[in-house]
């Protein structure tokens, strides 16, 4: 599903039916300055009380252009929060409570122009139960052990009354996975949703059973959207806000990123972690080969180091430290034949979990009591 967007359009200035909300005023005068300026209209507590969720404003005189970019959830503008996930064709609906919203702000927009507004950025997402037992913190270390290519920054958030975060990010895009429910019951400053509704806050209050949820997010920005929609064959695709409300599209997207960064990492998930276990599986897999045992038992070294709570990148921070001159890709190439033919099997109930929903793509609803 679609969560946050960054949209843009080109408005006239008589659009701005309540100039004073804007910081600084927007007036005539504007188009006498020469420079880049900003002006920014985001809701205030007061507005968020009396209307509900808004979205946030600023507007641009680019020359003599006057843009608007509206940032903004279309799971919260829908139905007040991003856990319950909308179903069937939700996109006319999400654009006219936007308008309704934005006219409350002092922009006055047509239905037209926000189907039609240039989309700089979007946040694909889906919500994950978990089951078995499995909490988001356990899957979030987990997920953490990947081996992932140094393009990218990782950053694990562990909170001390519960709840973790972990993101692999770039400049132009990230992979981020959270745990939904604690982080629902922070503080703005310190949740990882720092714009989240009384609606949201209140819907783990009173479940009829409990559950795990964990969230799944990739973020994209304008830089990184024609390579993405390329690999998922959206081939020549200059997306509107209208063209993103799409569901065929945000799944294909979470997929993408999901084989991306673990498709060649399943063998850590395996949850026979016992040094013989591994040896075993070692021997069973090659015993037509002529492997040296030196070769043998540094490959059980190498996954069961892999598997610990530092994972791959620790492994290769370690080699990096103590023999810089080490060719990581060359070593990892040992992996290849033990993680070919891998039985699923044997794999934690979170990948399961993750995959066949995904797949699914089915909305998820939370049930509440009464």
């Amino acid at each position: 599903m679609i969560d946050t967007v960054i949209l843009e359009i080109v408005i006239s200035l008589s659009a701005i039916i309540d100039p004073k909300r804007f910081k600084p005023e927007i007036g005539s005068w504007i188009f006498n300055q020469i420079e880049y300026k900003k002006f920014v209209n985001n809701p205030t507590n007061e507005d968020k009380k009396k209307w509900g969720y808004l979205p946030r404003l600023t507007a641009y005189l680019r020359g003599r252009l006057l843009v608007l970019k509206l940032e903004f959830s279309a799971h919260k503008m829908l139905v007040g929060n991003n856990t319950n996930e909308p179903e069937g064709n939700y996109s006319e609906a999400v654009v006219s409570r936007l308008r309704e919203a934005v006219e409350k702000m002092g922009v006055l927009l047509s239905n037209e122009q926000i189907k039609k507004a240039s989309v700089s950025g979007f946040h694909a997402s889906k919500n994950i139960i978990l089951s078995e037992g499995y909490s988001s913190a356990f899957v979030i270390r987990e997920l953490r052990k990947a081996d992932i290519s140094k393009k990218f920054d990782i950053d694990l958030k562990q909170y001390r009354n519960g709840g973790e975060v972990l993101q692999f990010y770039s400049d132009h895009h990230a992979l981020v996975f959270y745990d939904k429910i604690r982080d629902s019951e922070k503080p703005a400053k310190r949740a990882f949703d720092k714009d989240q509704t009384a609606n949201q806050k209140s819907l783990f209050q009173n479940l009829d059973k409990q559950v795990e949820i964990l969230r799944m997010e990739v973020r994209l920005k304008k830089g990184k959207m024609k390579e993405v929609f390329e690999k998922i064959c959206y081939n020549n695709f200059n997306p509107t806000f209208e063209d993103i409300l799409n569901n065929d599209l945000c799944q294909k997207i979470l997929k993408y990123y999901w084989n991306y960064f673990f498709e060649d990492n399943m063998f850590l998930f395996d949850m026979r972690n016992n040094p013989q276990n591994v040896l075993n599986k070692i021997l069973s897999k090659n015993k037509d080969k002529k492997m040296p045992l030196y070769k043998i038992f540094g490959l059980v070294g190498l996954i069961v180091c892999s598997k610990d709570e530092e994972g791959t990148i620790g492994v290769r921070n370690t080699l990096d430290f103590y023999k810089p001159k080490n060719n990581w890709s060359k070593t990892k190439k040992w992996l290849d034949d033990y993680k070919k033919d891998l039985d699923k099997f044997y794999l934690h109930g979170f990948v399961k979990d993750i995959e066949s929903q995904l797949d699914e793509f089915k909305p998820l609803r939370i049930e509440i009591k009464g």
